[in-house]
């Protein structure tokens, strides 16, 4: 599915709109002389300006504020939306009527149902599915459209990895059915407080550890420590320690998922400060090998090390 004509033309007015605004203010492009002009970018160069203004959001509000091409109240408001843009790797999993969905490649695992503005996917991606892309996703009044650039990897995905996907995807549409909207997601996100816990701050933790045959695993597999295996005067330590590694702000997944023969299964749930969390990280010391840039998986290893270290001695053949 792609856009109505009426939607599809007020899309690309705001967008071409905002991105001379951007090149202005940015000193990008200054020789242009007007929005059209941008038809004469390459694709490089619409790539350089659109990733320079993702990474100064607060264009979308200045662009707003100033309204240098007398938008109405509802237009500007679609713009300052835009803030809310979700920049990612996906997946292309399915064509569907209405959309075409999207699946995270990264972090907690997410369905998106996204409509093309112009083209559909279908006339792009070609009918053999999965696609690994590289999109930036935009809210567009009740729907989720794509930004008219993606980067696709010509990758052929095995029987394995499409297995994987697609209980990905069946987690993802279990837990929040497919996503059709975007509201307004901060990208200026500060890390949380990291100074002591408050005295009523208390910490309720699950954390099962162990070995699996599928990634389908059943909690009764493996091994269980809760908050009251830990001496109680010792939570407070473990509550700084959640605090300073922000474990409420690590996806939900992480981890290498496919290739391992048993799979290492990592699951804790966190609740403090009013606060829930659940966090799945597969195959833990493999990825912390293994992955490019394991930085959250880091976080959470020191968090679980601190758990082991402690709990009394009959309790951690956990590790």
């Amino acid at each position: 599915m792609r856009l109505p004509d009426a939607d599809r033309e007020l899309f690309y007015r705001l967008l071409w709109r905002l991105l001379f605004y951007a090149g202005e203010q940015l000193e990008f492009l200054p020789h242009l002389a007007s929005p059209e002009a941008l038809s004469q970018l390459d694709e490089e160069t619409w790539r350089r300006l659109r990733d320079r203004l993702y990474e100064h959001p607060d264009l979308f509000d200045s662009f707003a504020s100033a309204n240098p091409f007398r938008f109405t109240k509802d237009e500007l408001d679609i713009v300052r939306s835009w803030r809310g843009f979700l920049r990612g790797k996906f997946f292309v999993w399915r064509y569907l009527r209405k959309y075409t969905v999207f699946l995270t490649g990264e972090g907690e695992a997410l369905a998106y149902g996204v409509v093309a503005p112009n083209k559909p996917f279908e006339l792009m991606l070609g009918p053999h599915l999965p696609v690994a892309i590289e999109a930036v996703l935009l809210p567009f009044k009740d729907k989720i459209v794509y930004d008219g650039l993606f980067a696709s990897y010509p990758v052929r995905f095995g029987p394995g990895i499409k297995k994987m996907l697609n209980e990905t995807y069946r987690d993802a549409k279990a837990r929040h059915g497919i996503i059709t909207s975007l509201g307004l997601r901060r990208t200026d996100t500060k890390p949380g407080p990291t100074g002591s816990p408050s005295e009523n701050e208390a910490l309720k933790f699950r954390y099962w550890r162990g070995l699996a045959k599928r990634l389908s695993y059943r909690l009764e597999e493996l091994k269980l420590v809760t908050d009251s295996d830990v001496p109680p005067n010792e939570l407070t330590a473990l509550i700084k320690k959640l605090r300073r590694e922000r474990l409420f702000d690590l996806p939900a997944k992480m981890g290498l998922r496919e290739g391992f023969d048993p799979i290492e299964v990592d699951v804790l749930e966190l609740e403090s400060g009013g606060n829930k969390k659940r966090i799945e990280v597969f195959n833990r010391a493999a990825s912390l090998f293994y992955m490019k840039d394991p930085e959250d998986i880091r976080r959470f290893h020191r968090f679980a090390c601190a758990i082991v270290d402690l709990l009394p001695g009959d309790r951690q053949g956990i590790v």
